[in-house]
């Protein structure tokens, strides 16, 4: 699990960097594959950022809603 951030721009931060982090997870299945491994590790690991990912996106997602509705 992440942190969870108080602020709209820490937030966007966080996105940021879990979303660089899973495309090099990406880049660690596809390479296990390549070599002929099952990537079991990896995909592990890249679902475990997807997880993080969606949280992110929907915390993400209220602080946008509560700032809509605090206009």
């Amino acid at each position: 699990m992440t942190a969870k951030p108080d602020h709209l721009e820490a937030a966007m931060a966080m996105l940021h960097v879990k979303e660089s982090e899973f495309e090099q997870a990406i880049k660690a299945v596809e390479g296990a594959l390549a070599h002929g491994r099952t990537g079991e590790h990896e995909l592990s690991a890249m679902n475990e950022l997807a997880k993080d990912l969606a949280e992110l996106a929907k915390k993400f997602s209220n602080q946008i809603q509560e700032k809509l509705e605090s206009l």
